[in-house]
């Protein structure tokens, strides 16, 4: 904690370090999240989130959540992605320049497909039917090849992870940019 330079926990590592850290749980949900969802940007100006639309497309696939009432009256941890079907996504703690992001800005276009596919062939952990990926094929037409609507968002992200990085760095040590 004292020696961290910032940590970015993607998924499971993500669902892990916000407990570790903050103890927010995670929750098992009655159906997988498959698909992508729309997410609003909740601090269009916060470092983390500068130049990322509004309303923005995130590839999502997982069989847990966190809950809004989670974060109720947490001090110190900010929610930055919100998904009104998926729940909160994206939490900073500026503290300790901690990233927690449980969806997958870094998919490639058809890596949905690929678990959609894996998904119908050897079942899903939780012996469920798999559903087709909301939101993802055009026509909700597995046959037909999904835009990749998220790649600019998601290149913009991780810049502005970088970003955030080097600023603090830049802070510790006495240096302006």
């Amino acid at each position: 904690k004292d020696k961290s330079e910032g940590l970015l926990s993607l998924c499971w590592g993500a669902m892990a370090t916000l407990w570790y850290f903050h103890q927010i749980p995670k929750h098992m949900v009655s159906s997988k999240i498959f698909g992508l969802y729309k997410h609003d940007n909740m601090s269009p100006k916060a470092a983390m989130m500068q130049g990322l639309p509004l309303h923005i497309g995130v590839p999502v696939s997982r069989h847990t959540t966190w809950k809004d009432e989670d974060f109720e009256g947490k001090k110190g941890i900010e929610v930055l992605m919100h998904s009104d079907e998926s729940g909160p996504s994206c939490v900073w703690d500026p503290e300790l320049c901690h990233v927690h992001m449980i969806n997958h800005f870094e998919y490639d276009r058809d890596t949905l497909h690929g678990e959609y596919l894996r998904d119908l062939t050897k079942g899903t952990p939780t012996g469920e039917p798999i559903h087709i990926p909301r939101h993802y094929y055009p026509a909700d037409d597995p046959a037909r090849v999904p835009p990749h609507k998220w790649a600019s968002a998601g290149q913009v992200f991780y810049s502005n992870w970088l970003l955030t990085l080097m600023r603090n760095k830049a802070k510790r040590e006495g240096v302006d940019l």
